[in-house]
């Protein structure tokens, strides 16, 4: 009986636990990736689940994209830590689950690297330096731990041991905001022999080769680069030659050992920050046809960002033989089209130009006083214009289109001779001579210039100018006999001379038309003579037109910018 129990106690057993531990068993998830990310960076996460086959689901933290096994993460501070927490939960084929966790550092948007020699000797000055993301904040230099004596000046900073020991140098770095401070470290070991020093450029565009050179102390030593992506030491360790030609942005710590004949060993580190020209937006609508082009002339964007000024552009003066052309702009950091960006400008040139009509209409007052002596149309009023059309950039802002020129009025005169009637005579001799018709000649024409221009930039239409236009007038007739047979007469002669005149001046957006007739007076001297005794003398003297002031008349001016 009691081993009848026993076997019975134990399929019991058997019959709770062993089902669930195999459960278990047939089920384990993990998730791979960093453990820290900075502010505003993205790392990837993977997951794996086993057995394989199954299917994964993801915790909904801010800023997580999961793609099956694997998932994006952006870094974000958190609300009530300094870790994002990511959980995973993987299902398998039989769907059986399990699941995982894990915390990330979420790391501040401030970054800084501390670069210097890893070993010294005692009393030997060594420099340190700091390259900060953002940069343009303040340095703070002080020894965390260890002896000896530093002194800071922004960026760089110059540290003396005292006695042998580990050092660490500590900087804290505070943004130009003062929104952020983050803090480097150094570790640094004084020995009273080993050192080692790196020199070389410690900025490069991206793709392109820098050469470093390491010495060591004392000499004879042989010089161990740690392998980087991009780093081609020299073959013969005895010497401390490299190249590094960086595969991606941003900052990259090169690190040597040197070890002393004797067995000594120090280290240095070398940070090299890699940049490129991530792109370049013009900040203008359009741009003058020969501007030379200037870093603000484009909003640049690099990575990491500070590099804005070695960026060079291709074409660096944008030219076009068009009203306006789209031309193509190339910003490169470097030789490499690694680094190159595109944008296209609108370029415009001012001295393409395009001929235009302006219709100016402007009375002929002269005309309308020769109509008083019965001449009329003896001039004909012209008016050439010479106005041109053309695109402007304005301040970068838009492309207006302005027009500029010159409208010339001319009065061309049609000489004549004209013939006019109705001279009155004396009562004394008008039995015994008649006036034939006069004629009337007339001479003259002169230009008046008025100017145009509207200002598309500034959407301003100005008129200026001046001028007069001016005639005279001539006439003359000759006295023939109406008296008997037996009286002989010497023909008499009347004649008269006068002026017509017309005067423009713009004021304001209009054209101010005056004018002034002289008058004409005509005169002469008629004899009659039998044989050789004057009979009749006669002075003649007609006031044909009495000197007076034509009406004032104002027509206002076409506006330019249609």
């Amino acid at each position: 009986m009691k081993w009848a129990k026993f076997a019975l106690q134990l399929l019991l057993l058997l019959f709770l636990f062993v089902p669930a531990t195999a459960v278990a068993w047939e089920c384990s998830a993990s998730i791979a990736g960093p453990h820290w990310v900075k502010i505003g960076r993205t790392i990837t996460l993977t997951a794996e689940g086993l057995p394989a086959g199954g299917s994964y689901s993801w915790s909904a933290t801010p800023n997580l994209f999961p793609r099956g096994s694997t998932a994006t993460l952006t870094g974000y501070k958190p609300s009530t830590s300094d870790y994002i927490r990511v959980s995973m939960r993987y299902a398998t084929p039989k769907g059986n689950s399990c699941s995982d966790t894990k915390w990330i550092y979420a790391h501040p948007a401030c970054e800084v690297l501390v670069s210097g020699p890893g070993q010294a000797g005692v009393g030997e000055a060594v420099n340190l330096g700091a390259a900060a993301d953002p940069s343009d904040g303040v340095f703070a230099w002080r020894i965390s731990s260890g002896s000896g004596s530093i002194a800071g000046d922004g960026p760089k900073a110059v540290y003396i041991g005292d006695q042998p020991g580990e050092v660490e140098i500590e900087v804290a770095y505070t943004t130009s905001d003062g929104a952020e401070t983050c803090k480097g470290y150094h570790q640094l070991s004084i020995v009273e022999e080993c050192s080692l020093t790196i020199d070389g450029p410690s900025e490069t565009p991206l793709g392109d080769t820098i050469g470093l050179l390491a010495t060591g102390t004392p000499d004879g030593g042989s010089y161990q680069w740690t392998p980087l992506t991009g780093l081609t030491p020299s073959d013969d360790h005895q010497s401390g030659t490299a190249y590094f030609t960086p595969e991606t942005a941003g900052f990259h710590g090169l690190h040597l050992q040197y070890t002393t004949t004797s067995g000594e060993t120090c280290q240095d580190s070398y940070p090299v920050v890699a940049y490129k020209l991530e792109s370049l937006t013009p900040t203008a609508v359009c741009y003058d046809s020969g501007t030379t082009l200037q870093h603000s002339d484009f909003d640049l964007l690099t990575m990491p960002a500070g590099y804005e000024s070695t960026v060079t552009f291709i074409p660096a003066t944008v030219t076009t033989l068009w009203r306006t052309e789209e031309v193509e702009v190339t910003g490169s950091c470097s030789d490499g089209d690694s680094n190159n960006a595109v944008s296209t400008v609108l370029v415009v040139n001012k001295d393409v130009k395009q001929t235009t009509s302006v219709a100016i209409e402007i009375p002929n007052y002269v005309n309308d006083a020769l109509e008083t002596i019965g001449v009329g149309d003896a001039t004909d009023l012209r008016m050439a214009t010479d106005f041109e059309r053309y695109s402007e950039c304005c301040s970068g802002t838009k492309v207006g289109s302005s027009t500029s020129g010159s409208a010339t009025a001319g009065l061309h005169i049609d000489a004549g001779p004209f013939t006019i009637v109705g001279i009155p005579l004396p009562p004394k001799i008008k039995d015994y001579v008649t006036l034939d018709a006069m004629a009337v000649t007339v001479t003259g024409g002169t230009d008046a210039e008025i100017n145009g221009n509207y200002d598309a930039c500034q959407d301003s239409t100005q008129w200026s100018g001046s001028g007069g236009l001016a005639a005279t007038i001539e006439v003359g007739g000759e006295v023939k006999a109406q008296s008997p047979n037996e009286v002989v007469v010497f023909k008499g002669k009347l004649s008269g001379k006068s002026g017509v005149s017309q005067t423009l001046e713009v004021e304001s957006a209009g054209l101010l038309i005056s004018g002034e007739w002289s008058g004409l007076n005509v005169s002469g001297t008629i004899s009659l003579r039998l044989r050789r005794m004057t009979i009749i003398e006669e002075s003649v003297h007609r006031f044909m037109v009495d000197r007076k002031e034509l009406l004032p008349a104002y027509v206002s001016l076409p506006v330019l910018n249609d």
